[in-house]
């Protein structure tokens, strides 16, 4: 599964219009943008109506309160809540099922098939806890067939940390059981990545922002973190998945020979780094620039600092940098924030040195190019180029040199 089917109900609030109050999307004449005026009279007044609306049609129709009833008897939310862990309940079940074929079935076509529900248990488990967990956060409507739940979201949903420098990272903690808990949170990270568990209580129903200490390591990488809260037996939904709680880490700008953020003028910058913008021109004694036709520039807004914007283009640009002397890696970022993205090509001096996959939105990549300085320091080209017909995209440039990263 690549990240374009993993949930993400904060990033399609365009369709599904979730709010504290309720669900779905008014399209009626009466409150709505009127979508229901395009079908003919009786249709557009049985659509145009709550009561008369077929159920199956109801979310794309109306927007309704949770505690809204259906025919079932059950609130939207519960049906939510329900449908959600009946459903991943059910491939538990069908993995049970399969099992129970061992001996009448072909051992490469029974191991391959009982791999695919593994994987299939694990998607339906993140569906659940991502879905459940994100509902649960706006209406505050306790589930009322389970005991409830803890879960924990890492917020902002993504993350710039420095590398080798201890990081404030604010964990949002969600009681969704019936009485106060006394947690105790701490961070799932990657090897090599050092975290302090944070204690807090948090009332029914409530939520409590934890502040947790990180350090990574300080070369430059994209990182999937979990935060895993705890109240002695109280199960845990791992509704960290719902945002991929995916950060970004970069060296701070003083381990760096350059430390660029790239995008429009206007946009925020990483603390200490430089704007590397449309009208970043090269000259003598610049340190780096754009030579010729420079790229256009985005600022989304979405995600952090870092990769809420970038420069980006259709036709090659060269990125001009000077280099001291002895060994140096660069460091190139790209991907975007909502759409998928094509590849960017790197080529230093001419020579292809790096291209990266195509990424669907929402995802990033670090490219790294090694580059020389030689005996007494020189400038380099970077020509950074997609595809015919595509558009490259960078968020940022890092220039390390070599042995800094580890530093």
């Amino acid at each position: 599964m690549t990240g374009h089917f993993d949930p993400s109900p904060t990033t399609t609030t365009q369709f599904h219009k979730s709010d504290r109050e309720g669900i779905g999307y008014d399209r009626t004449a009466a409150t709505g943008d009127g979508f229901t005026e395009l079908y003919a009279p009786a249709t557009r007044d049985a659509y145009e109506s709550l009561a008369n609306c077929p159920e199956e049609l109801l979310l794309f129709l109306h927007h309704v309160p949770y505690s809204h009833r259906l025919d079932s008897g059950k609130t939207v939310i519960q049906h939510i809540y329900d449908t959600h862990f009946s459903g991943a309940a059910r491939v538990a079940e069908m993995r049970t099922d399969w099992e129970g074929l061992r001996r009448r079935v072909d051992h490469r076509r029974f191991t391959q098939v009982h791999r695919q529900f593994g994987e299939q248990l694990t998607e339906a488990a993140k569906w659940r806890d991502t879905l459940t967990a994100y509902w649960f956060e706006l209406s505050r409507i306790r589930d009322e067939h389970r005991g409830g739940w803890l879960q924990a979201i890492v917020a902002p949903a993504d993350t710039a940390l420095l590398g080798g420098e201890r990081n404030e990272l604010p964990v949002r903690v969600v009681n969704a059981t019936g009485s106060g808990l006394r947690t105790v949170t701490t961070l799932d990270v990657p090897e090599g990545w050092r975290s302090e568990e944070a204690t807090a209580y948090v009332a029914s129903r409530e939520g409590e922002t934890v502040r947790m200490t990180v350090v990574p390591p300080p070369a430059p990488a994209l990182a999937t973190l979990h935060a895993l809260p705890r109240s002695g037996a109280v199960p845990v939904l791992d509704s960290s998945l719902r945002s991929l709680a995916r950060v970004v880490v970069v060296p701070p700008a003083a381990r760096c020979v350059h430390a660029l953020d790239a995008g429009p003028a206007s946009a925020p910058v990483l603390k200490d780094y430089t704007r590397l913008s449309p009208a970043t021109g090269w000259h003598e004694g610049a340190g780096f620039g754009w030579v010729g036709n420079a790229p256009d520039a985005t600022d989304t807004g979405l995600f952090d600092v870092v990769r809420r914007d970038y420069v980006r283009d259709s036709a090659p640009a060269v990125l001009r940098l000077t280099l001291p002397a002895g060994r140096c890696t660069a460091h190139l970022l790209t991907g975007g924030p909502n759409t998928f993205n094509r590849s960017l090509i790197v080529r230093v001096d001419g020579v292809e040195k790096a291209r990266s996959e195509r990424l669907d939105g929402r995802e990033f990549t670090w490219l790294r190019i090694p580059l020389d300085g030689g005996a007494s320091g020189r400038e380099v080209d970077l020509e950074l180029s997609s595809k015919e017909d595509e558009t490259w995209h960078l968020s940022a440039c890092v220039v390390l040199a070599d042995g800094r990263e580890g530093v």
